[in-house]
């Protein structure tokens, strides 16, 4: 209760959410009623108290609708995320606050309702509302103005649930929009994302349907400077725009590419341009790296008006004005050295100089420098016109009439080969026929001639083929054939009927078997227009029918032919009749709106007809050139199929054009305001790019009056801009162009004097450093002969740009933020750039280097300089010096001289020593792939591993007879390696071999995987160890010879690594266990796998067959008889771990022999699990606590528990288990 005695239904938390909606309603619209579609049930959240009766509210009282802060006035209600004309007004207490809990009010405006939901309607809504508020766990009340027809929504729960309401009850109310989206195909991926998770995103955030056409949709697009994609959008208003701004985010981010027009120069220029075969063009794209499309300026189709003429030229921002220029400079020296020559050459001769796909025109101008120019094919015209140079003009002439003159054509009139009333039409279905069933393509075939036949709009007087050939002959003989074809086609053999397109398919039948059936019986053929043609015209042709062919006389055959057409028409007809629901509506839509209707390269027309619809749709058309029908004017929409598909299009449709009318009404508001004109090309943007995108994004239209050469007539001159949209977006508009046009009067221009040997640095790698500057200031830089990247729009009396000066443009703030980096940039440059020069011994330059530069590198990452190295004038030259460069800071180079030094001085201590070793021994001194040679390399301090041995010694080739060997290297590393190697040879001089035979399985274990052991004991005793490799050998493995082990080495070594090696060999053994004993040893497995493990020792066990099983009618309780005698266990390994194995195995036994009792305890399967326990913890502790062995069969059909063990241990086992079975029975009843 206020001080006016007035209560605030929002502020009186003891009343209904929905009593208070309605109160505010009540006050607010007097002649307004009330809708409340929870009067009968309440969210379960949210109990609602019994009502208080309210009393007359005071809107304009501060304390009863206090403001949301005090030190600022009320706030107005706020816009809504989901739609631009809502409007919601939140109300948060202090409790809700704390709580998280918010109220808001959300409407929906009438304009934004779906209306096939019959919104206001409590049984239409009132359900899909209980489901939002049962996703959401939010409470929602919701009232409906009768006068307005707007409908409030009063949303209570946690934050982030009343905005997921809001997004569903938008979803699912509001009205719903298409629009299309035009992207560049290569960023479909970028849109879609990886397995589709952007697009899924974009989707899940908007709430909107985005459709993109299918791969092969695209592929048939016109392949001009690139290709495009049309995204088609259909959600809520706000949906659609949010999944549109989305998609056109990610585009702008993946895009650096524009596209120019060049509409000045006449197409009758562009083969001269485009040169022979494109070559020029081509040439220009992979110079430039750029697309350029010129249009073909002939074609033997008709012209078409809407066609784009123009050259258009895709690639980089930074040089695409060059490829422009370029092609102006080539059309003004066109221009200026071209001539032109007329000729008169038959039409019909026309196509046949043009050549297959312009082959012999492109031939002309690869000849002569000129092109061809020939009248459309709709034109009569036989006018030719030679455009090139005129020295040129009579070679490109001959060239024409030896082209023209090297076919032969002759012409067949149809419509004169019968004497009747019509003959046009009888010629038109009779050259429809002969198509239909291939009759044209035998005689082309047989005579080697093409015949051409004309278009459709061609055959209203004439229907004239042409037969083209290479030899006059063939064309005469396939002259003679068409006419004798004609001829016996009788015009009393051809009828039609019309039967509605969409029932064609009816009468064809299954794969034609209906046609096929009547050709069969009646001997008559049945051509169907195909679906493109989408023509009722059904031809009837009687071929041939034995009944009617035995008649001599004319009269009389053609009577009979005519009943026979009369009756398959009847047949037809009835067939049509009994398939067809068939209605026609005929709409009046302005044309203005077909071009909604249709949408962007038939989308939404696509959408509404739906796949394999029965039904066609026919809309008028306003363009000049395009055929029109006489039944359908330019603002018509005709809609043939069955009737209820047709009431559903045409639904569809108005419903679009409702759509569209609403949207005009709501885009009407405007403004108009002026600018400075000097400013008007920077709002505009480059291409249009800056008004493009408010355009798009605010959903407005924009005029710019003046143009910019004017602004620099006249400085001061104001031009007009118009906007006009939704108030809205018309508002954003203005205050975003304005907040360009105050940035631009901010427009500063500073000069720097930076030294000229900086601003290679400053600018980087293809700008990459100036660009980056650009890009975080906002700013314009421009350095001295940079070239015209930003030469755009740079006025003429500018003054002079010094070679020592940068010039930066901007608004002051960004221009000074810019000059400071400048300057540290600056700073640092300076600091780096100190310089050494010095030189170092030719010969230790590769050691600088490094293999594939790792040391110079490493060098440079380290010490953070540059470092060039020079070349040696002489390589032959050992004292040559190369020359070495370093820049960086002070501490750099000095770091960075150091370490080139240490490596230099490390290079010159190095010696070279020769000595002789006796060949026969250098393969012994090498080892196996080197090993031995980098062991003793590593053992004196050297690198083995990060650079090849051979560096350090060198022996001969293997198939040289020299002795001599080359150590080089560190002067105490080289004086211990040839001591060392000196040593061995002496060694090997004494050397002795031993051979021994050893069993061919036994080689695994002497080798060891990859040799590891072999080498061990190669090492270990400076042998060399050869195996037996009967192969090599040329031997078979059975011979003696190669059967053997042979060691080559000091005498006492070779004994020494002999023994090791038998030592390795596996032997088997046999052990005798008692049976009675052999599943207690087994132990689960666990004691073979110990074996394995520990010993090294596999066992192999007697089939299982030879174990006792038990005995399953042996009584509960009673010890179960024992199995007699031995089985044989087989241990396989080496001799001093089969020794420890058996040693191991026995110790087992004798624990066996002591725990040698065997009881049986019958316990029921269904108890088996309180015998083991939750986790095996019970039979553990029975286990534990008796020391016995128990087994519990995983069978469910044995009954028996097994215990072994002890005397005392199995009788306490057994007991235990007992009473747990004892308690398990009392647990189950």
């Amino acid at each position: 209760m206020d001080s006016t005695g007035f209560m605030n239904p929002l502020q009186d938390s003891s009343l209904p959410a929905s009593v208070q909606l309605q109160m505010l309603h009540s006050q607010v619209h007097d002649d307004e009623h009330m809708v409340n579609y929870y009067e009968d049930s309440e969210p379960e959240d949210f109990p609602v108290p019994v009502p208080k009766k309210p009393e007359a509210i005071d809107l304009d009282s501060e304390s009863m609708f206090p403001s949301l802060t005090a030190s600022t006035p009320a706030t107005p209600l706020a816009t809504s995320a989901w739609g631009s004309d809502s409007r919601v007004r939140a109300d948060k207490s202090e409790s809700q606050k704390k709580s998280g809990i918010v109220t808001e009010i959300y409407q929906l405006q009438a304009t934004q309702q779906q209306r096939q939901r019959e919104f206001g309607n409590k049984n239409a809504t009132g359900d899909m509302i209980k489901q939002i508020m049962k996703n959401t766990r939010t409470q929602i009340d919701v009232s409906t103005s009768r006068n307005t027809g707007t409908t409030t929504f009063l949303i209570k729960g946690k934050v982030e649930d009343v905005q997921k309401a809001k997004r569903e009850i938008t979803s699912s109310f509001s009205l719903k929009v298409t629009t299309t989206v035009t992207i560049p195909s290569f960023c479909r991926r970028f849109v879609v994302g990886t397995r589709g998770k952007t697009l899924q995103s974009i989707i899940d955030r908007s709430g909107a349907r985005v459709h993109l056409p299918r791969r092969e949709e695209e592929d048939d697009q016109s392949d001009e400077e690139e290709s495009f994609t049309d995204i088609a959008i259909t959600g809520d208003v706000e949906g659609v725009k949010l999944a549109k701004s989305e998609i056109e985010k990610i585009v702008s981010e993946k895009t650096s590419k524009t596209t120019m027009r060049i509409t000045h120069i006449p197409p009758e220029y562009y083969p001269l341009i485009a040169g022979p075969h494109n070559n020029f063009i081509q040439n220009l794209t992979e110079q430039m790296g750029v697309k350029v499309h010129i249009p073909p300026f002939i074609s033997s189709e008709d012209e078409e008006s809407n066609v784009d003429k123009s050259i258009l030229v895709a690639g980089d921002k930074s040089i695409i004005q060059s490829v422009v220029d370029i092609i102006g400079n080539l059309y003004e020296d066109l221009q200026r050295t071209t001539k032109t020559m007329l000729v008169n050459i038959p039409k019909r001769q026309h196509k046949y100089l043009i050549g297959p796909k312009g082959a012999n025109l492109q031939e002309i101008l690869e000849v002569t420098g000129c092109f061809v120019e020939l009248a459309p094919a709709s034109d009569p015209s036989e006018a030719v016109t030679i455009r090139g140079p005129e020295a040129k003009l009579v070679e490109a002439l001959t060239f024409v009439m030896d082209k023209a003159n090297s076919t032969h054509v002759d012409v067949v009139d149809l419509c004169k080969m019968h004497v009747i009333d019509d003959p046009v039409q009888y010629a038109r279905n009779a050259l429809k026929y002969f198509l239909n069933r291939s009759k044209l393509r035998k005689i082309e075939n047989d005579c080697h001639v093409q015949i051409m036949f004309p278009k459709a709009s061609q055959m209203d007087k004439s229907v004239t083929l042409e037969l083209v050939g290479k030899y006059r002959s063939h064309v005469e003989k396939s002259k003679q054939q068409v006419m004798e074809l004609a001829i016996a086609l009788s015009p009393a053999y051809i009828s039609t009927c019309r039967i509605p397109a969409f029932l064609h398919r009816h009468i064809v039948g299954r794969k034609g078997q209906n046609i096929q059936r009547i050709r069969d019986t009646y001997g008559v053929d049945v051509i169907v227009p195909d679906e493109q043609n989408d023509s009722d015209e059904v031809l009837i042709v009687y071929e041939s029918n034995p009944d009617i062919e035995v008649n001599q006389d004319k009269r009389a055959k053609n009577e009979a032919v005519r009943q026979l057409l009369d009756v398959v028409t009847k047949e037809l007809i009835k067939a049509a009749d009994d398939a067809k629901d068939f209605t026609v509506q005929n709409l009046n839509i302005p044309s203005r709106f077909h071009r909604l209707i249709i949408g962007t390269k038939g989308t939404t027309l696509a959408q509404i007809m739906g796949t394999d619809s029965p039904a066609s749709v026919k809309i008028g058309s306003s363009k000049k050139g395009e055929e029109k029908s006489s039944d359908i004017d330019e603002n018509s929409i005709v809609v043939k199929g069955p009737s209820e598909e047709v009431t559903r299009i045409v639904k569809e449709i108005n419903r679009i054009v409702d759509e569209a009318k609403h949207h005009e009404i709501m885009n009407s508001f405007t403004a108009e305001f002026t600018i400075p004109a000097s400013f008007s090309a920077h709002v505009i943007g480059k291409g249009g790019s800056n008004i493009t995108k408010l355009k798009d994004s605010l959903d407005v239209k924009i005029d710019i009056d003046g143009k910019n050469e004017e602004a620099d007539e006249a400085p001061k001159e104001k031009v007009k801009v118009f906007i006009q949209g939704t108030k809205k977006g018309v508002e954003q508009a203005k205050k975003q162009i304005m907040e360009i046009v105050d940035r631009l009067a901010d427009q500063t221009e500073l000069r720097l004097t930076i030294a000229p040997h900086l601003h290679k640095s400053l600018i980087g790698a293809g700008g990459r450093y100036v660009k980056r500057l650009e890009d975080t200031y906002n700013v314009r830089i421009k350095f001295p002969h940079s070239g015209d990247r930003n030469a755009e729009n740079e006025d003429d009396s500018e003054e002079a740009q010094k070679p020592d000066e940068v010039i930066v443009k901007g608004g002051k703030k960004e221009v000074a933020e810019a000059k400071a980096e400048i300057l540290q940039l600056i700073e640092f440059e300076q600091e780096h750039s100190h310089t050494l020069n010095f030189e170092i011994p030719a010969r230790c330059l590769p050691h600088v280097v490094g293999r594939n530069g790792s040391k110079i590198n490493e060098i440079k990452e380290d010490t953070s300089t540059k470092i060039d190295l020079g070349r040696p004038e002489d390589e032959n030259d050992e004292d040559a010096l190369v020359s070495v460069a370093i820049q960086g800071t002070k501490e750099g180079i000095a770091a960075a001289r150091d370490a080139i030094m240490e490596v230099v001085e490390d290079q010159q201590s190095r010696v070279t020593v020769t000595m002789d070793i006796d060949p026969d021994h250098h393969k012994f001194l090498i080892g196996p792939g080197g090993s031995r040679i980098k062991e003793l390399i590593t053992k004196f301090g050297g690198d083995a591993d990060s650079e090849p041995w051979q560096r350090t010694v060198r022996f001969p080739r293997s198939d040289s007879t020299s002795s001599e060997v080359v150590l080089k290297g560190d002067q105490q590393l080289v004086e211990q390696l040839r001591a060392e190697l000196a040593r061995l040879a002496v060694d090997l001089n004494d050397k002795t071999t031993i051979r021994f035979s050893v069993p061919a399985d036994q080689y695994p274990n002497i080798i060891g995987r990859g040799g590891s052991v072999l080498k061990e004991i190669q090492a270990r005793y400076e042998v060399d160890i050869q195996m037996p490799n009967s192969r090599r050998n040329g031997h078979r493995a059975g011979d003696d010879s190669d059967d053997q082990v042979k060691i080559t080495g000091k005498h006492e070594n070779c004994e020494k690594a002999k023994a090791e090696i038998l030592s390795k060999l596996r032997v088997e053994r046999k052990i005798n266990i008692p049976a009675k004993h052999q599943s207690t040893l087994i132990d689960r497995g666990i004691t073979l796998r110990r074996l394995r493990g520990e010993f090294n020792v596999n066992v192999d066990l007697p089939p299982l067959g030879q174990s006792r099983r038990i005995d399953d009618e042996e009584e509960d309780g009673k010890k179960r008889s024992e199995p007699t005698g031995d089985v044989v266990w087989t241990l396989k390994g080496e001799e001093k771990d089969i020794d420890e194995a058996e040693k191991y195995l026995m110790g087992l036994l004798e624990e066996a022999r002591k725990n040698s009792q065997v009881l049986l305890v019958k316990v029921h399967p269904s108890l088996h699990r309180f015998v083991i326990g939750r986790g095996g913890a019970t039979i553990r502790r029975i286990r534990n606590q008796t020391g016995c062995q128990i087994d519990v069969p995983k069978n469910r059909e044995d009954e028996h528990v097994m215990l072994r063990g002890s005397q005392v241990g199995v009788e306490q086992a057994r007991d235990m288990i007992l009473e747990i079975i004892e308690n398990a029975g009392e647990f189950d009843e």
